[in-house]
Formats: structure tokens, sequence, C-alpha cells
């Protein structure tokens, strides 16, 4: 799904948007399938992105940052359903209204979720919840053709950590993209006083638990000023936009080198949470910042770490993974 998603505030014309982006991915779907050999469809997407569907008449409402203050005004009526943007694409699909347990504490659902933004959660408020499903389920089929199946992956978190073997090839994740993110299997989970700000990612079999510092749109801000522009930071943060760096560059002025110590500072701070061994940590480095700007990421990754880039999509093979304990364990 395009980045640029992230940029969605819920306008006419953000809902317009979105529909010619599904049309063009649908459009792509239906061409793989033609071409033959696929099995199964599996779909995840940003983590934040939020969409509201009227059942008899479509998409009527869209953000790609359900922490974002700057939506427009939620609609209201019968039929409503709240569902993350894959969520959303799946319907499309096959008329499925479904969400992983990772998706409905993104969505703000049930008790370990986190608050949203005002305006989205009157628009949770207003909507109905979909349906809960497992990670890897078969939701339906597609609709052009029955012998495909389409199942959800979970949010792109919890897909990237999964498809990066973290625990298994490596101790910790560094994600670099538009937002940053250092993780870890969650076992056993830190303690909360040490660091309250740490995201947990539930477990969702195939995907075990997992516990991540996150740097608030660092990739977006880091760019910024590396083209010696100021970035604009809400004033309001989430409650686990951790770190020294995201508040320095709110709070006053900033330039590339003072951002790259801090961040290289957070990062020293999270693992030392994270990661309470004596040994290096073994960390692997992906994302669209390694692609983008990989020497100045380099210059943000603590020395005392033992690193290594992972050149592929993480997220993808998480998708990939869970689709091959599919066949394995033959889940329908």
């Amino acid at each position: 799904m395009p980045s640029t998603v992230s940029e969605l505030t819920g306008s006419a014309q953000d809902v317009a948007r979105l529909e010619t982006i599904f049309r063009e991915l649908e459009a792509r779907v239906v061409q793989l399938v033609d071409s033959g050999g696929v099995e199964a469809i599996g779909l995840t997407g940003i983590r934040e992105g939020l969409a509201i569907v009227d059942t008899s008449s479509g998409l009527c409402w869209v953000s790609g940052n359900g922490d974002s203050p700057a939506w427009g005004p939620p609609p209201s009526g019968d039929g409503l359903v709240f569902l993350s943007l894959q969520g959303y694409l799946a319907h499309r699909l096959t008329g499925a209204l479904r969400a992983t347990h990772a998706e409905r504490i993104a969505l703000g659902i049930g008790s370990e979720s986190e608050p949203l933004a005002p305006a989205a959660a009157t628009a949770r408020d207003r909507a109905s919840i979909p349906t809960p499903c497992a990670v890897g389920e078969t939701i339906g089929w597609l609709r052009d053709a029955q012998r495909v199946e389409v199942f959800l992956a979970g949010t792109d978190e919890q897909a990237g950590y999964f498809g990066a073997q973290v625990g298994e090839r490596c101790d910790l994740f560094l994600s670099t993209g538009s937002f940053w993110g250092l993780a870890r299997r969650a076992t056993p989970p830190p303690a909360p006083t040490l660091c309250p700000a740490l995201r947990q990612v539930p477990a969702a079999p195939p995907c075990p638990a997992y516990v991540a510092f996150v740097g608030y749109r660092w990739g977006q801000y880091l760019a910024k000023l590396a083209a010696d522009a100021r970035p604009e930071v809400p004033a309001e943060l989430p409650r686990w936009a951790a770190g020294t760096f995201v508040v320095a560059v709110r709070d006053g002025d900033i330039d590339l080198a003072g951002a790259v110590e801090l961040i290289r500072r957070d990062l020293s701070a999270a693992a030392a949470v994270l990661w309470r061994h004596a040994r290096r940590p073994h960390v692997r480095v992906a994302g669209g910042g390694v692609s983008q700007f990989p020497e100045l990421v380099v210059e943000c990754l603590p020395p005392t770490w033992h690193c290594e880039v992972f050149q592929q999509d993480a997220t993808l093979l998480g998708v990939a993974r869970i689709a091959h304990t599919r066949k394995t364990t033959r889940f329908r």
C-alpha cells in the first residue's frame, strides 16, 4: 500500500484519492491472479490507517493516521463499519468485514487498545465494529476467482517483526520507515516502570508477542532536516512517542547533526531497556531509511550494537511466512 496514505485526513478528496488507489490495487490483484499459480492473498497495511465504510454505498471516511487531530468531521448514520485500510481492501475483494486482534487494538477497540484522536474516537463510536478473525484465517474468496482465498496478516508492524524473525535470527530489529521502531520478542516482558511508553504488540499465532520503542515519524522528520526544512510536529504526541528527538524537533530549532546525536541517544536508551544482557545485541536494520539515506541511518546507530543491514522487505516476508504457516497447518 503506498506510503502516502499516511497523509489522508478524512476529507472527501481523500476518500476519492483512496478509492483510486484501491482500484489500482484491485487491478494488480486481478492481473496477478490471472497469471496463474496464486492460491491465497494476504493483506496488511499501515498500522494507523483507518476507514469508515457505509455498507450500502462504500467508503465514506478515511485517515492514514488515527492518532492525528487533523481529521475532517466523521459521518453518522446507519450501516457504518469501522475498518483498517487493509480490512477495507479485503471487503472490496471478498465482501467480508473483519479485523485481526492487532488491527482492533490499532482501531481503539477493546481493553488493550490505545487512545485515538478525538475525531477518530467519535468515528469509531458511531460505527459498527468488524467481526474479529485470526491472523492467516481465510475470511473469504476473491469475488472473481472463487479458488483464491483472502486472509489478513495483521498490522504492518506485526508482520514486519515476524518477517525479520525477531528473537529467532536477531536480538533486536530496527525498522526505519516513516516511523522508526526498535523491537524485540516480548519474552519476558520488560517492567512497565522502566519505559511505560513501550508499545506492546500482542501474540497472534503464528506471530509471537513483541514489545517496541517507537520513533514517532522519525523518518519523515529526518528527511525534512536533511533537506534543510523544518518538520511540522503536532503539539500533542501519542503516549508511545517516546524519546528526546521528537520533542526537540517540536519544541525548538535543531539541525541535522543534532538530530543524529539525539536519535543515537534515544536508540541507546531504548536498547538498554529492551536488551538487558552483557553481550552486544545483534540488530537487524531495515526499511525505507536504509534505501533512501543509508549513510544517515548508519550515523544514527549506537556503536555498541552489532548491526546487520536487512535488505529484504520484512513486512512482505512476514506475510509470506504467515501464508506458509497456513499451508503447513492447513489453517482454514
